[in-house]
């Protein structure tokens, strides 16, 4: 879908300078006004889904011309009352954080569901019922390692008491909470995807976790496994990478069936094989999916010599200890030879 994003603002300094930098993004089309007397005429010749203007270029009956108006605040912040309905956004900020307000809030006006891609990418539940086995290292780490090697990836925490901070560092303070409250709203929710998702590097892309547990524990599970879907069917990614806390909560197991493949990260040492061998007992009595979907990977191992429960699901890879910053901790597993092994079994 292309957007047709008008720019209207007496400097035209500003005008080229933002037309400049918003025209590199495929899915937008921009026209540029500088001359207030010509506004009207213009506008008619055109049809726009989006019109950023300042308040002295705006006219009585713009909006007819145009499905969304958004003014264009300078610093002071004010505006005439008759504008006090309209969207905003301010003027001097990074362009690339105007470009995402644009189309967050064209997203809410523009009435389309979806994508209409056929292809869904594949998504892959990392989870550990064993507390401290650096199950979200692991999932950051193969994330990185598959963006590395060209293929888009969605990173998504959904962890009552998230971490990925420690990596993926929330820009925008905004996230998987306005997602998941908007999933059942009639709006376009591709746009929105577009405005809420975080680039770390070529191909690694991520959504801000909940940063209250409140948030977390008010949106239900019907609400995130529909989330995921949706973040699967968009089109533009060929993996989504949802990392769970340590708990059989509701929402964990919905996630667990929903998922294309599990990933079950346990550490090399005698209690956590235990509470693995446990685990698998438990899921093989109440058929809660099945197991054949699940590998597994131990991690944290010491002097090439994994201690892990294997069971009926198949231990892939053992991933060494490794004593480091947060970052490079995953940065180093990402490029490990074990991980090749990771990502063949994916």
């Amino acid at each position: 879908m292309i957007l047709k994003l008008g720019i209207a603002d007496s400097n035209k300094d500003y005008v080229a300078r933002i037309g400049k930098v918003l025209s590199g993004y495929d899915e937008v089309e921009i026209y540029s006004y500088t001359d207030k007397a010509n506004l009207p005429e213009l506008l008619a010749s055109v049809k726009l889904d989006v019109l950023l203007i300042s308040p002295d270029m705006y006219f009585a009956g713009c909006d007819s011309f145009v499905k969304l108006p958004i003014i264009l605040v300078d610093e002071s912040g004010t505006v005439d009352p008759e504008l006090a309905q309209i969207g905003k956004v301010q003027k001097y900020q990074r362009i690339s954080n105007v470009y995402k307000s644009v189309i967050e809030q064209y997203a809410s006006v523009s009435g389309v569901t979806g994508s209409d891609k056929s292809i869904g990418a594949k998504v892959i539940a990392f989870w550990s019922p064993v507390g401290g086995a650096g199950k979200t290292t692991v999932a950051m780490a193969t994330a990185t390692k598959l963006a590395s090697i060209g293929k888009e990836t969605l990173y998504l925490n959904l962890e009552m008491y998230p971490s990925d901070s420690i990596f993926f560092e929330d820009k925008l303070g905004r996230g998987i909470r306005e997602l998941a409250a908007e999933i059942n709203n009639n709006i376009n929710f591709e746009m929105k995807i577009q405005g809420i998702k975080q680039d770390k590097q070529p191909h690694l892309h991520y959504v801000a976790s909940f940063d209250k547990f409140a948030d977390f524990d008010a949106t239900t599970a019907e609400e995130l496994t529909s989330l995921v879907d949706v973040l699967a069917t968009y089109g533009h990614f060929d993996y989504v990478i949802v990392d769970l806390d340590s708990s059989s909560c509701s929402k964990n197991a919905e996630l667990l069936k929903m998922a294309d493949q599990v990933v079950l990260v346990q550490s090399s040492d005698v209690i956590s094989a235990k509470k693995i061998q446990s685990y698998y007992s438990a899921v093989e009595i109440a058929g809660d999916f099945e197991l054949n979907k699940c590998i597994s990977i131990t991690n944290k191992v010491v002097n090439g010599r994994p201690v892990f429960f294997e069971g009926s699901v198949r231990n892939v890879a053992s991933l060494p200890m490794i004593s480091n910053t947060a970052e490079n901790i995953v940065y180093g597993l990402s490029v490990n030879v074990e991980m090749d092994k990771i990502v063949g079994a994916l």
